[in-house]
């Protein structure tokens, strides 16, 4: 059982169960698809029944609750699982899972301190390589820069700022509104965003 397996469900199981309320089967299929965008619709439904298949997720399909207690699991910044280990899982084994969830907890919480120290333009640009507008982020960022006037490093700081109080936003939809929020003209910017 490898350990990038367990952490891509644990970290997942946080997001879903980050309120601590039990949820539906549908309920999480709508997390994992529409809500994060990780998954399919289909491909939600089949992790869904395989996770409560292999004893991660146990109750009734009506009230469902995580067997991981998301109070030890972080989530890096710009991470996303990989959607075979959830349409795929590993067997949860409580013994197995105990002895090492408190090892894995320790390189999680490494990782994302490694992840902070990194430039958020490297992290950011990890996250949306399969986005095509992700290679228009810097040419975007000078163009909005020249035309409010304002210094592309003042650009970048709001940028993450929407980033960072909106969260699961890409970099060049809150290039985008800055953009707005500067007063620009959007119909040029929307057809750089849409040409590819």
């Amino acid at each position: 059982m490898a350990e990038a397996d367990i952490d891509d469900i644990c970290r997942v199981l946080a997001v879903c169960f980050r309120h601590g309320s039990s949820l539906s089967d549908l309920d999480i299929e709508r997390v994992l698809s529409f809500d994060m965008g990780w998954l399919s619709p289909e491909e939600a439904s089949t992790a869904v029944h395989a996770l409560i298949d292999t004893g991660w997720l146990i109750g009734d399909d009506e009230s469902l609750q995580s067997v991981v207690k998301n109070n030890t699991v972080t989530t890096p910044l710009g991470w996303f699982p990989r959607p075979s280990r959830l349409t795929n899982p590993v067997r949860y084994d409580s013994k197995l899972f105990t002895s090492t969830s408190e090892p894995t907890s320790k390189p999680i919480v490494e990782e994302m301190k490694k992840s902070e120290t990194k430039p958020k333009v490297q992290s950011d640009s990890e996250v949306t390589s399969k986005d095509p507008r992700a290679k228009m982020e810097r040419r975007l960022k000078r163009f909005v820069a020249k035309q409010s006037k304002l210094d592309v490093e003042e650009i970048e700081r709001r940028v993450q700022r929407k980033k960072s109080a909106l969260s699961f936003v890409t970099v060049w939809m809150c290039i985008a509104l800055v953009a707005r929020e500067q007063g620009l003209e959007m119909d040029d910017i929307i057809q750089a965003l849409s040409a590819n």
